[in-house]
């Protein structure tokens, strides 16, 4: 069977880039290999408020809207930021998915569902994606293939590309629970190793608990649910507890000869939340864009594809080169600092910082007010013990990789972190 583009994951990348290629009149297949499109489900569900104004999307699929949020220390301070405006939505994601497959299918694309992607071939005339039901196997050949298929990246060495390299490990579960008005993030080497936990209120009898860290994210993930701030509040599971790996940095390449990554499968990442729908949207939209400029010239080699390559890192590599910054600093501080960090959020020129520079999906904004601002390091480099170590310089101003200290401790700002803004 012959088509344009086969897309393989039915999730809000391979769902939008779906519909634009159908809309524009490609033939596609989208190859989703289980059965319901949105489940299982692993995702926190929050798109921050851009994704409306910059793309249609389904207003059903909206649980809440999300305007304030109060972050916590590890040693009892805590700061609450708040916005007139929402800021963000707690989306259904299995809703979300749904509608957006929908949209695709009514444009003309055809969705395999309960069908998984065994392996692909790539040769100068085609790109043959063999998939596999119950019943047997088929071959589907097209032009191109764009895998979106999310933490999953066992077919991309078949495409001649390499997954992402950095992982954050994530639990998640629902939970019975009261009136829970906003938003909670819990940070804190002790609580979440380079990452943080939340607490998401999904409607006033279930909120959502989970947990990011650099290493293990089980124990943490107990150890959160056991502490003051959420034993007592929290009931009974409602949902199984979800564990997946969350890329924190992209992938080398996302464009190979008929080929394409896109969403997590990309690494189009969050690097400090591990947040990914509004990445994935945009992304996918780039995607769209040069695979229907493929279509109209007949060439889908690397470098008829490669728009896309510099177009995604134009839109969104400033903020993950920072946000990945920022994780390293947040995995080297101790408790202490990260309190910090938090007492001094509470003053009053901090929040007007954070109101005039934050940004829900752009996150460089703020990280560039913090990073010039005396008194940020001047709060990292206090209450440390021994020694003074130098931080490692950003990752885009040396090209360093993700290692850290040996000894694990954070302390002084690098002379250059301002080097390259």
């Amino acid at each position: 069977m012959r088509y344009d583009v086969v897309i393989i994951g039915a999730g809000p990348a391979g769902n939008w880039a779906a519909g634009r290629l159908a809309a524009a009149g490609l033939a596609v297949a989208v190859v989703e290999e289980h059965r319901v499109i949105g489940e299982p489900r692993f995702c926190t569900g929050i798109l921050g408020a851009r994704g409306f104004d910059e793309f249609d999307l389904p207003g059903q699929a909206v649980q809440r809207a999300l305007s304030s949020a109060t972050i916590y220390s590890p040693l009892g301070r805590s700061v609450r930021i708040s916005r007139e405006t929402p800021q963000a939505y707690l989306m259904d994601r299995a809703v979300f998915d749904q509608l957006l497959a929908q949209r695709a299918a009514k444009s003309g694309a055809d969705y395999w569902l309960g069908w998984r992607a065994e392996a692909i071939a790539i040769d100068p005339h085609d790109a043959r994606v063999t998939i596999r039901d119950h019943a047997g196997s088929v071959t589907l050949r097209a032009d191109a293939c764009l895998l979106a298929t999310g933490s999953s990246h066992r077919l991309h060495a078949m495409t001649g590309l390499a997954a992402p390299t950095e992982f954050l490990d994530c639990v998640q579960a629902e939970f019975a629970a009261g009136a829970w008005p906003e938003i909670e993030l819990f940070v804190g080497r002790s609580v979440a190793p380079g990452s943080f936990g939340w607490a998401v209120p999904v409607d006033e009898r279930r909120v959502r608990v989970g947990v990011c860290v650099v290493g293990a994210a089980l124990p943490y993930f107990n150890r959160l649910l056991a502490s003051p701030a959420l034993a007592e509040r929290v009931g009974g599971p409602l949902t199984p507890l979800r564990k997946r790996r969350v890329p924190v940095a992209p992938a080398a390449r996302s464009v190979a000869d008929r080929a394409m990554l896109v969403g997590d499968a990309a690494g189009q990442v969050k690097p400090l939340t591990g947040g990914g729908i509004y990445y994935s949207l945009r992304c996918a939209d780039l995607a769209a864009d040069a695979l229907i400029e493929g279509a109209s010239t007949g060439d889908f080699s690397r470098r008829g594809l490669l728009g896309y390559e510099r177009a995604w890192r134009r839109a969104i590599g400033r903020d993950l080169a920072f946000g990945r910054y920022a994780r390293r600093l947040l995995a080297w501080s101790g408790d202490r600092q990260i309190d910090a960090l938090v007492g001094l959020c509470q003053r009053d020129e901090m929040q007007a910082l954070i109101a005039r520079s934050a940004d829900f999906d752009a996150h460089h904004r703020l990280f560039v007010e913090l990073f010039r601002s005396p008194a940020f390091w001047g709060v990292l480099s206090r209450g440390l013990s021994g020694r003074r170590r130098r931080a490692p310089a950003p990752a885009w101003a040396a090209g360093a990789g993700e290692g850290f200290d040996r000894e694990g401790a954070v302390v002084t700002a690098p002379s250059d972190s301002l080097a390259a803004l």
